[in-house]
Protein backbone atom coordinates (compact mmCIF):
# COMPACT_ATOMS: atom_id res chain seq x y z
CA UNK A 1 0.00 0.00 0.00
CA UNK A 2 1.50 3.65 -0.65
CA UNK A 3 1.83 5.62 2.39
CA UNK A 4 0.42 8.80 1.67
CA UNK A 5 1.13 11.58 4.03
CA UNK A 6 -1.05 14.04 1.89
CA UNK A 7 -3.05 14.09 -1.47
CA UNK A 8 -0.30 13.71 -3.69
CA UNK A 9 -2.49 13.91 -6.76
CA UNK A 10 -5.89 14.30 -5.28
CA UNK A 11 -6.81 17.81 -3.66
CA UNK A 12 -7.27 18.54 0.01
CA UNK A 13 -11.10 18.63 -0.18
CA UNK A 14 -11.48 15.48 -2.56
CA UNK A 15 -10.02 12.23 -0.91
CA UNK A 16 -7.86 12.00 1.46
CA UNK A 17 -5.28 9.65 -0.46
CA UNK A 18 -6.14 7.48 -3.27
CA UNK A 19 -8.01 8.24 -6.26
CA UNK A 20 -11.57 9.93 -6.82
CA UNK A 21 -14.02 7.91 -7.70
CA UNK A 22 -17.36 8.27 -9.99
CA UNK A 23 -15.81 11.13 -11.59
CA UNK A 24 -18.88 14.04 -13.07
CA UNK A 25 -19.55 13.81 -16.73
CA UNK A 26 -17.99 16.40 -18.30
CA UNK A 27 -20.45 18.76 -20.29
CA UNK A 28 -20.51 19.73 -23.49
CA UNK A 29 -20.66 23.01 -22.86
CA UNK A 30 -17.52 25.79 -22.29
CA UNK A 31 -17.42 27.38 -18.89
CA UNK A 32 -19.47 29.95 -17.54
CA UNK A 33 -18.68 32.00 -14.70
CA UNK A 34 -21.67 31.35 -12.80
CA UNK A 35 -20.91 27.94 -12.70
CA UNK A 36 -17.33 28.53 -11.82
CA UNK A 37 -18.81 30.45 -8.65
CA UNK A 38 -20.95 27.87 -7.45
CA UNK A 39 -17.86 25.59 -7.55
CA UNK A 40 -16.47 27.74 -5.42
CA UNK A 41 -19.30 28.03 -3.14
CA UNK A 42 -19.37 24.48 -3.13
CA UNK A 43 -15.55 24.32 -1.48
CA UNK A 44 -16.75 23.60 2.05
CA UNK A 45 -20.16 21.66 1.63
CA UNK A 46 -18.95 19.12 -0.58
CA UNK A 47 -16.29 17.31 -2.02
CA UNK A 48 -15.88 18.75 -5.60
CA UNK A 49 -14.10 17.07 -8.12
CA UNK A 50 -10.96 17.87 -10.01
CA UNK A 51 -12.94 18.13 -13.39
CA UNK A 52 -15.12 20.56 -12.05
CA UNK A 53 -11.99 23.10 -10.46
CA UNK A 54 -10.81 22.30 -13.79
CA UNK A 55 -13.60 24.26 -15.52
CA UNK A 56 -13.79 27.22 -12.78
CA UNK A 57 -10.42 27.56 -13.49
CA UNK A 58 -10.40 27.84 -17.20
CA UNK A 59 -14.07 29.97 -16.19
CA UNK A 60 -12.48 32.21 -14.29
CA UNK A 61 -9.34 32.64 -16.53
CA UNK A 62 -11.95 33.80 -19.78
CA UNK A 63 -13.86 36.10 -17.56
CA UNK A 64 -10.13 37.71 -16.38
CA UNK A 65 -8.52 38.05 -20.34
CA UNK A 66 -12.03 39.55 -21.40
CA UNK A 67 -12.20 41.93 -19.14
CA UNK A 68 -15.85 40.13 -17.04
CA UNK A 69 -14.80 39.10 -14.09
CA UNK A 70 -16.05 41.19 -11.06
CA UNK A 71 -13.64 42.75 -8.71
CA UNK A 72 -15.27 40.90 -5.25
CA UNK A 73 -14.44 37.25 -7.03
CA UNK A 74 -10.71 37.92 -7.69
CA UNK A 75 -9.96 35.68 -4.26
CA UNK A 76 -12.47 33.26 -5.57
CA UNK A 77 -10.64 33.25 -9.28
CA UNK A 78 -7.27 32.60 -7.08
CA UNK A 79 -9.34 29.56 -5.23
CA UNK A 80 -10.07 28.18 -7.95
CA UNK A 81 -6.48 28.65 -9.88
CA UNK A 82 -5.14 26.57 -6.74
CA UNK A 83 -6.94 24.02 -6.45
CA UNK A 84 -6.73 22.73 -10.40
CA UNK A 85 -3.38 23.12 -9.30
CA UNK A 86 -3.28 21.16 -6.07
CA UNK A 87 -5.45 18.48 -8.09
CA UNK A 88 -2.48 18.01 -10.70
CA UNK A 89 0.29 17.43 -8.02
CA UNK A 90 1.58 21.12 -8.96
CA UNK A 91 1.74 22.57 -5.94
CA UNK A 92 4.02 25.16 -6.56
CA UNK A 93 2.15 26.83 -9.12
CA UNK A 94 -0.93 26.77 -6.42
CA UNK A 95 1.00 28.36 -3.45
CA UNK A 96 0.80 32.09 -5.29
CA UNK A 97 -2.82 31.98 -5.76
CA UNK A 98 -3.49 30.37 -2.98
CA UNK A 99 -1.68 33.27 -0.58
CA UNK A 100 -3.86 35.89 -2.73
CA UNK A 101 -7.05 34.30 -1.79
CA UNK A 102 -5.70 34.02 1.90
CA UNK A 103 -4.29 37.31 2.25
CA UNK A 104 -7.51 38.88 -0.02
CA UNK A 105 -9.81 37.18 2.27
CA UNK A 106 -7.87 35.64 5.80
CA UNK A 107 -11.24 34.84 6.93
CA UNK A 108 -12.02 32.51 4.30
CA UNK A 109 -11.15 29.11 5.49
CA UNK A 110 -11.37 27.39 1.81
CA UNK A 111 -8.96 29.58 1.06
CA UNK A 112 -6.63 29.12 4.37
CA UNK A 113 -6.75 25.45 3.67
CA UNK A 114 -6.06 25.91 -0.07
CA UNK A 115 -2.85 27.41 1.07
CA UNK A 116 -2.19 25.16 4.22
CA UNK A 117 -2.31 21.99 1.42
CA UNK A 118 0.18 23.84 -1.17
CA UNK A 119 2.61 24.54 1.71
CA UNK A 120 2.15 20.46 3.45
CA UNK A 121 3.02 19.23 0.19
CA UNK A 122 5.66 21.79 -0.30
CA UNK A 123 7.60 19.93 2.67
CA UNK A 124 6.86 23.94 4.38
CA UNK A 125 5.38 21.57 7.53
CA UNK A 126 5.60 24.49 10.43
CA UNK A 127 3.81 26.74 7.87
CA UNK A 128 0.79 24.17 6.54
CA UNK A 129 0.46 24.14 10.48
CA UNK A 130 -0.31 27.54 11.18
CA UNK A 131 -2.40 27.84 8.28
CA UNK A 132 -4.56 25.27 8.71
CA UNK A 133 -5.16 27.03 12.54
CA UNK A 134 -6.01 29.56 10.95
CA UNK A 135 -8.39 27.78 8.71
CA UNK A 136 -9.76 26.57 11.87
CA UNK A 137 -10.55 29.90 13.57
CA UNK A 138 -11.87 31.11 10.18
CA UNK A 139 -15.11 28.23 11.13
CA UNK A 140 -14.64 25.97 13.70
CA UNK A 141 -17.35 24.12 12.73
CA UNK A 142 -16.28 22.81 9.71
CA UNK A 143 -14.09 19.41 9.74
CA UNK A 144 -11.56 19.70 7.78
CA UNK A 145 -8.61 21.58 9.19
CA UNK A 146 -9.03 19.28 12.44
CA UNK A 147 -8.55 16.57 9.75
CA UNK A 148 -5.82 17.88 8.06
CA UNK A 149 -3.30 18.84 11.24
CA UNK A 150 -4.42 15.28 12.63
CA UNK A 151 -2.35 14.12 9.28
CA UNK A 152 0.33 17.17 9.76
CA UNK A 153 0.57 15.31 13.44
CA UNK A 154 0.57 11.37 12.51
CA UNK A 155 3.40 12.17 10.03
CA UNK A 156 5.28 14.27 12.00
CA UNK A 157 6.15 12.04 15.33
CA UNK A 158 2.28 13.14 17.48
CA UNK A 159 0.07 9.98 16.32
CA UNK A 160 -2.04 10.66 19.85
CA UNK A 161 -2.50 13.95 18.87
CA UNK A 162 -3.46 12.85 15.27
CA UNK A 163 -5.68 10.58 16.83
CA UNK A 164 -7.17 13.34 18.81
CA UNK A 165 -7.79 15.76 16.09
CA UNK A 166 -9.35 12.95 13.86
CA UNK A 167 -12.03 12.32 16.82
CA UNK A 168 -12.60 16.05 16.85
CA UNK A 169 -13.23 16.36 13.22
CA UNK A 170 -15.21 12.98 13.15
CA UNK A 171 -17.60 15.23 15.58
CA UNK A 172 -17.96 18.26 13.40
CA UNK A 173 -19.27 15.82 10.69
CA UNK A 174 -20.17 12.38 11.61
CA UNK A 175 -21.34 11.84 7.57
CA UNK A 176 -17.99 12.84 6.48
CA UNK A 177 -15.92 9.39 5.78
CA UNK A 178 -12.48 10.89 5.84
CA UNK A 179 -12.43 11.09 9.36
CA UNK A 180 -12.87 7.39 10.16
CA UNK A 181 -10.39 6.59 7.24
CA UNK A 182 -7.64 8.84 8.74
CA UNK A 183 -8.44 7.40 12.16
CA UNK A 184 -8.57 3.46 10.69
CA UNK A 185 -4.97 3.95 8.77
CA UNK A 186 -3.51 5.62 12.21
CA UNK A 187 -4.81 2.50 14.30
CA UNK A 188 -3.47 0.11 11.44
CA UNK A 189 0.21 1.74 11.84
CA UNK A 190 -0.07 1.24 15.53
CA UNK A 191 -0.69 -2.43 15.16
CA UNK A 192 -4.51 -2.18 16.70
CA UNK A 193 -5.45 -4.14 12.78
CA UNK A 194 -9.20 -4.89 14.22
CA UNK A 195 -9.54 -1.45 15.80
CA UNK A 196 -8.26 -0.21 11.92
CA UNK A 197 -11.13 -2.25 10.31
CA UNK A 198 -13.73 -0.92 12.65
CA UNK A 199 -12.94 2.53 11.33
CA UNK A 200 -12.11 1.87 7.88
CA UNK A 201 -15.71 -0.31 7.31
CA UNK A 202 -17.50 2.94 8.82
CA UNK A 203 -15.73 5.20 6.40
CA UNK A 204 -16.61 2.99 3.53
CA UNK A 205 -20.08 2.99 4.75
CA UNK A 206 -20.44 6.55 4.98
CA UNK A 207 -18.93 6.85 1.26
CA UNK A 208 -19.63 3.82 -0.69
CA UNK A 209 -18.68 4.98 -3.77
CA UNK A 210 -14.70 5.68 -2.46
CA UNK A 211 -12.48 3.43 -4.00
CA UNK A 212 -9.57 3.96 -1.39
CA UNK A 213 -12.44 3.39 1.45
CA UNK A 214 -12.55 -0.31 0.52
CA UNK A 215 -9.29 -0.97 -0.60
CA UNK A 216 -7.57 0.64 3.32
CA UNK A 217 -10.57 -1.62 4.83
CA UNK A 218 -8.88 -4.87 3.10
CA UNK A 219 -5.34 -4.17 3.97
CA UNK A 220 -6.73 -3.87 7.47
CA UNK A 221 -8.69 -6.87 7.57
CA UNK A 222 -5.54 -9.00 5.78
CA UNK A 223 -3.73 -7.49 8.77
CA UNK A 224 -5.85 -9.00 11.10
CA UNK A 225 -5.63 -12.13 9.02
CA UNK A 226 -9.69 -12.03 8.05
CA UNK A 227 -8.69 -13.14 4.10
CA UNK A 228 -11.84 -13.75 2.71
CA UNK A 229 -13.43 -10.52 4.53
CA UNK A 230 -10.24 -8.79 2.68
CA UNK A 231 -10.25 -9.93 -0.60
CA UNK A 232 -14.22 -8.83 -0.74
CA UNK A 233 -12.82 -5.38 0.49
CA UNK A 234 -10.38 -4.94 -2.23
CA UNK A 235 -12.22 -6.78 -4.91
CA UNK A 236 -14.79 -4.20 -4.28
CA UNK A 237 -12.16 -0.99 -4.62
CA UNK A 238 -11.01 -2.70 -7.67
CA UNK A 239 -14.92 -2.76 -8.86
CA UNK A 240 -15.27 1.02 -8.48
CA UNK A 241 -11.72 1.89 -9.70
CA UNK A 242 -10.87 -0.86 -12.53
CA UNK A 243 -6.99 -1.55 -13.15
CA UNK A 244 -5.85 0.42 -9.82
CA UNK A 245 -2.20 -0.82 -9.14
CA UNK A 246 -3.01 -0.09 -5.38
CA UNK A 247 -5.81 -2.49 -4.97
CA UNK A 248 -4.06 -5.45 -7.54
CA UNK A 249 -1.25 -5.08 -5.39
CA UNK A 250 -3.55 -5.53 -1.92
CA UNK A 251 -5.30 -8.40 -3.74
CA UNK A 252 -1.73 -9.72 -4.39
CA UNK A 253 -0.80 -9.70 -1.07
CA UNK A 254 -3.78 -11.58 -0.16
CA UNK A 255 -3.04 -14.21 -2.74
CA UNK A 256 0.61 -14.20 -1.09
CA UNK A 257 -1.10 -14.68 2.50
CA UNK A 258 -2.67 -17.67 1.20
CA UNK A 259 -0.07 -19.24 -0.39
CA UNK A 260 -1.35 -18.78 -3.94
CA UNK A 261 2.37 -17.79 -5.42
CA UNK A 262 0.91 -17.69 -9.03
CA UNK A 263 -2.04 -15.84 -8.38
CA UNK A 264 0.08 -12.98 -6.40
CA UNK A 265 2.40 -12.96 -9.05
CA UNK A 266 -0.31 -12.05 -11.66
CA UNK A 267 -1.32 -9.55 -9.80
CA UNK A 268 1.63 -7.49 -8.74
CA UNK A 269 2.62 -7.87 -12.15
CA UNK A 270 -0.64 -6.80 -13.54
CA UNK A 271 0.11 -3.51 -11.27
CA UNK A 272 3.33 -2.97 -12.56
CA UNK A 273 1.81 -2.57 -16.00
CA UNK A 274 -0.82 -0.31 -14.59
CA UNK A 275 2.09 1.95 -12.54
CA UNK A 276 5.35 1.52 -13.99
CA UNK A 277 6.76 4.02 -11.22
CA UNK A 278 4.76 1.63 -7.86
CA UNK A 279 8.02 0.28 -5.98
CA UNK A 280 5.47 -1.10 -4.36
CA UNK A 281 4.00 -3.98 -7.10
CA UNK A 282 7.36 -4.36 -7.67
CA UNK A 283 8.50 -5.07 -4.60
CA UNK A 284 5.19 -7.78 -4.27
CA UNK A 285 7.11 -9.58 -7.54
CA UNK A 286 10.33 -10.05 -4.73
CA UNK A 287 7.97 -11.02 -1.82
CA UNK A 288 6.91 -13.76 -4.30
CA UNK A 289 10.47 -14.61 -5.37
CA UNK A 290 11.56 -15.00 -1.82
CA UNK A 291 8.30 -17.02 -1.24
CA UNK A 292 9.44 -19.40 -3.67
CA UNK A 293 13.47 -19.75 -2.73
CA UNK A 294 14.73 -17.44 -5.60
CA UNK A 295 16.85 -14.64 -3.54
CA UNK A 296 18.65 -13.47 -6.46
CA UNK A 297 15.23 -12.55 -8.21
CA UNK A 298 14.19 -11.27 -5.02
CA UNK A 299 17.11 -9.09 -4.93
CA UNK A 300 16.24 -7.75 -8.76
CA UNK A 301 13.15 -6.98 -7.87
CA UNK A 302 13.84 -5.06 -4.79
CA UNK A 303 16.78 -3.07 -6.44
CA UNK A 304 14.07 -2.10 -9.26
CA UNK A 305 11.57 -1.24 -6.75
CA UNK A 306 14.31 1.59 -4.85
CA UNK A 307 14.94 2.32 -8.47
CA UNK A 308 11.54 3.26 -9.50
CA UNK A 309 10.90 5.16 -6.51
CA UNK A 310 13.78 5.87 -3.96
CA UNK A 311 11.33 7.65 -1.67
CA UNK A 312 9.13 4.38 -1.29
CA UNK A 313 11.39 2.05 1.64
CA UNK A 314 9.67 -1.59 0.35
CA UNK A 315 12.91 -2.21 -2.08
CA UNK A 316 15.16 -1.24 0.57
CA UNK A 317 13.48 -3.37 3.13
CA UNK A 318 13.53 -6.35 1.35
CA UNK A 319 17.21 -6.11 0.38
CA UNK A 320 17.86 -5.83 4.01
CA UNK A 321 15.37 -8.92 5.03
CA UNK A 322 17.63 -11.00 2.06
CA UNK A 323 21.14 -10.15 3.77
CA UNK A 324 19.47 -10.59 7.51
CA UNK A 325 18.20 -14.43 6.02
CA UNK A 326 21.68 -14.57 4.31
CA UNK A 327 23.62 -13.75 7.64
CA UNK A 328 24.93 -10.52 6.23
CA UNK A 329 24.09 -8.19 9.60
CA UNK A 330 25.75 -5.55 8.78
CA UNK A 331 24.25 -5.13 5.35
CA UNK A 332 21.14 -5.30 6.60
CA UNK A 333 21.66 -2.79 9.03
CA UNK A 334 22.54 -0.56 6.74
CA UNK A 335 19.95 -0.95 4.26
CA UNK A 336 17.02 -0.80 6.73
CA UNK A 337 18.99 2.24 8.74
CA UNK A 338 18.74 3.91 5.26
CA UNK A 339 14.79 2.61 4.91
CA UNK A 340 13.80 4.27 8.45
CA UNK A 341 15.48 7.47 6.53
CA UNK A 342 12.51 7.47 4.46
CA UNK A 343 9.62 6.97 6.92
CA UNK A 344 11.21 7.71 10.39
CA UNK A 345 7.67 7.74 11.98
CA UNK A 346 6.78 4.40 11.02
CA UNK A 347 6.98 2.15 13.45
CA UNK A 348 6.91 -1.43 11.40
CA UNK A 349 10.34 -0.49 9.72
CA UNK A 350 11.83 0.67 12.84
CA UNK A 351 10.69 -2.57 14.61
CA UNK A 352 12.73 -4.11 11.51
CA UNK A 353 15.98 -2.44 12.36
CA UNK A 354 15.35 -2.84 16.39
CA UNK A 355 15.12 -6.87 14.93
CA UNK A 356 18.33 -6.65 13.01
CA UNK A 357 20.46 -4.83 15.90
CA UNK A 358 19.33 -7.37 18.43
CA UNK A 359 20.42 -10.15 16.07
CA UNK A 360 23.73 -8.29 15.67
CA UNK A 361 24.79 -8.29 19.38
CA UNK A 362 23.58 -4.04 19.61
CA UNK A 363 21.36 -4.77 22.57
CA UNK A 364 21.20 -0.80 23.48
CA UNK A 365 21.17 0.58 19.67
CA UNK A 366 17.21 -2.08 19.44
CA UNK A 367 16.38 -1.24 22.58
CA UNK A 368 16.55 2.47 21.57
CA UNK A 369 14.23 1.85 18.39
CA UNK A 370 12.03 0.28 20.64
CA UNK A 371 11.75 3.16 22.94
CA UNK A 372 11.17 5.39 19.97
CA UNK A 373 8.34 3.14 18.84
CA UNK A 374 7.16 3.14 22.29
CA UNK A 375 7.05 6.58 23.00
CA UNK A 376 5.28 6.83 20.37
CA UNK A 377 2.92 4.21 20.02
CA UNK A 378 1.79 3.44 23.80
CA UNK A 379 1.20 -0.17 23.84
CA UNK A 380 2.00 -1.09 20.04
CA UNK A 381 1.73 -4.98 20.33
CA UNK A 382 4.46 -5.84 17.73
CA UNK A 383 7.01 -4.65 20.83
CA UNK A 384 6.11 -6.71 23.44
CA UNK A 385 7.97 -9.48 22.00
CA UNK A 386 10.97 -8.11 21.09
CA UNK A 387 11.22 -5.92 24.53
CA UNK A 388 10.89 -8.79 26.44
CA UNK A 389 14.27 -10.25 24.77
CA UNK A 390 16.27 -7.26 25.36
CA UNK A 391 14.88 -6.86 28.99
CA UNK A 392 13.37 -3.63 28.09
CA UNK A 393 10.77 -2.44 30.65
Amino acid sequence: MRRCPFPAVITVFLAACGPQTDPVEPREEGPTLAEARETVAACQSERVPLERWQRAAAAFRTATSDGTLPAEAAAEADLALAMAALGQGRAAEARTPARRAADTRPDWACAQAALGEALFALGEIDAARETYRRAAAADPAWYLPPLRLGVIARWHGAPSEALSLFDEAARLDPTAAEPPLQTGLLQLEWGRAGEAAASLRRAAELDAAWANAHLQLGAALLDAGELAAARAAAEEALRRQPGWADALVVLGRIDLAEDRLDEAAARFQEAVEADGTFAEARAGLGRVAEARGDAAAAEQYYRQAATVDPQVPDGLEGQARLARAAGDLARAETLQFQAVALVPGHPQTRLELARILFLAGKTAEAAQQLEFIQQRFPGHPATAELARQLGAP
